[in-house]
């Protein structure tokens, strides 16, 4: 396996550092590895280094606030954490900390006295002083990795996922991905988050897959994205549905990224995949595009593609490796025709948090997403607490939503509920459409009673320019003010950040809250307040605040 890449490594220098890595840890006290890192390169020896030294590894996000994260680092053995981290957080009493730092190299002026050069105490140069240990041999049972979830609740917690739940997953995964070891896997999420670990640094190690890594800012540097597509020959690109939209403002300079000879597909994951964004990619690249779904405690199970009869659109495709149940509100199962609550259970799914609670049934898994049969695919039409009830009868608000989007005239829609006095809820839609005022209410209304039952059409139907990314999917009001003044006050809002903390020449990574994620969140949020559309050359060239209120004063003036 080669890291290519920023933080780039050859398979040679890359085994031997990922086993003097298991040498240090194994000598660290019992307890979890905690691992926090922007830098690839060191989160992959890191991590490799932990499962080869039979030990369990424990991934966070290296940005979470301290008070967020300070209960998972209660009993840990050591913590391997970015310094900007390790200053940030705060260690257990007793608990080691080992910092993660650029490789220490000898000064010119060192170098010419030929003084002997001392070994580093910061990860990854500490590995120099090191001898590569040999692999453990944990038992199916041992724990591997501990995930965060929110679980059924939405208390955080942790997943723990044995060495047989990890073999298994991989297996499903290389098999249903086509992989091999002329495979080259670009993967574009955070090495913390399972789709980053698990279908990205430890399947590429299991696989013998080289794996192609863009650095922290995804979002911010879309072109050095394309770019290493094309330059590091990939086969397979991972990536979330929003980064996937984000591409497409590309357009037809797409085509040409993805005509390389050896690139095989496209893996949507971790966020449900729209139609049109399917649709289009695939019509722009002319490569399939798999869209995945599994959760942190069952792992990647169902596969729309890339055999053409499980590339349904508007599904998850089918389960591979496990078995599914769609179940009742009274814990049976659901008649052929019916949707129910996705139930799973393989040798993937988990058996208990770490608390010791199950939330399984006889070995089932529920996952609280709502899910319809589709031939031999499932859709996910709806989660289980968001679903609307109508009189008794349940309303899955995306489903109506993305009937909406299939009408021709309109361009957004969110689907939410307002109290009812006599049916409990009610549908109500917020819709976009394609020109002002070319959408009739009543003609929208009667085209949505040929697609949907009755209980399901909206009641009211709310016309607007934009509509919010919030869970209302209600307009968003645009703050008073000039340019300047509404773009640093939606900074703030996004961000999470006090005003006067910001200036116009704040740039990504100045601010907590101006991660990638922040950016991604930024970008959605001039376009739903400004009812602008940022085309793939301004999202290159967004790289501060001042330009960001350019970018707004080019589209609707000062």
């Amino acid at each position: 396996m080669n890291l290519l890449g920023p933080d780039a490594v050859d398979a040679k220098r890359l085994r031997e550092d990922v086993f003097r890595a298991a040498d240090l840890i194994q000598a660290a006290p019992p307890g979890p590895i905690v691992l926090a890192s922007q830098s690839d390169g060191a989160f992959l020896r890191a991590a490799l280094g932990t499962i080869e030294a039979g030990r369990t590894l424990l991934p966070l996000d290296p940005s979470a606030p301290a008070r967020e994260v300070a209960p998972f680092l209660e009993g840990a053995g050591l913590l391997l954490l970015d310094t900007e981290t390790a200053e940030r957080w705060t260690a257990p009493e007793g608990t080691g900390v080992r910092r993660i730092a650029p490789a220490a190299r000898p000064s010119a002026w060192q170098r010419l006295l030929g003084r002997k050069r001392t070994i580093p105490t910061a990860f990854p140069a500490c590995l120099a002083g090191h001898t590569p240990a040999a692999p453990a041999a944990p038992s199916r049972d041992d724990v591997g990795v501990l995930l965060r979830t929110s679980g059924t609740t939405s208390r955080p917690r942790l997943v723990p996922w044995r060495h047989s739940a990890l073999r298994a997953q991989q297996d499903t995964l290389a098999a249903a991905l086509q992989l091999g070891h002329d495979s080259r896997l670009m993967n574009l999420l955070p090495m913390h988050h399972i789709d980053g670990l698990v279908m990205g640094a430890m399947l590429a190690w299991r696989s013998g897959a080289d794996l192609i890594r863009v650095g922290p800012r995804v979002v911010e540097d879309l072109a050095a994205v394309l770019d290493a597509i094309w330059r590091d020959d990939a086969t397979h690109l991972i990536a979330t549905p929003t980064l996937l939209a984000l591409l497409l403002r590309a357009g037809e300079d797409l085509r040409e990224v993805f005509s390389a000879r050896r690139f095989r597909m496209v893996v949507s994951t971790a966020a449900p995949l729209p139609d049109p964004i399917w649709q289009r990619f695939e019509a722009l690249t002319g490569r399939p595009v798999v869209n995945v779904y599994g959760l942190t405690e069952t792992g990647n199970l169902f596969f729309a593609g890339p055999d053409d009869d499980s590339r349904q659109k508007g599904t998850v495709g089918s389960p591979r490796d496990c078995e599914v149940a769609l179940m009742g509100e009274d814990g049976a199962p659901t008649p052929p025709e019916a949707d129910g609550e996705i139930w799973i259970r393989g040798p993937s799914v988990m058996q208990h948090y770490t608390d010791g609670e199950s939330p399984l049934t006889d070995g089932w898994y529920p996952t609280g997403d709502v899910g319809r049969r589709v031939g031999g695919c499932y859709a996910i039409v709806g989660r289980v607490k968001a679903m609307i009830s109508v009189g008794g009868l349940k309303v899955a608000p995306n489903e109506v939503s993305q009937t909406l989007l299939l009408h021709p005239g309109v361009r957004d829609a969110r689907v939410y509920s307002e109290p009812d006095t006599i049916l409990g809820e009610r549908v109500v839609a917020t819709v976009v459409p394609e020109e002002p005022g070319s959408i009739d209410v009543q003609a929208l209304t009667d085209w949505l009673r040929d697609h949907l039952s009755e209980h399901k059409l909206p009641r009211t139907i709310y016309m607007a320019d934009h509509v919010s990314r919030g869970p209302t999917g209600k307009p968003v009001a645009r703050a008073e003010g000039s340019a300047m003044e509404q773009v640093m006050a939606l900074a703030a809002r996004t961000f999470r950040t006090p005003a006067d903390q910001l200036t116009p020449s704040t740039r990504p990574g100045d601010v907590p809250g101006w991660d990638s994620l922040g950016h991604l969140d930024f970008v959605v949020a001039l376009e739903d307040v400004f009812g602008i559309r940022v085309t793939a050359r301004e999202l290159v060239r967004l790289r501060s605040l001042a330009d960001a209120i350019g970018l707004v004063e080019s589209h609707v003036g000062a």
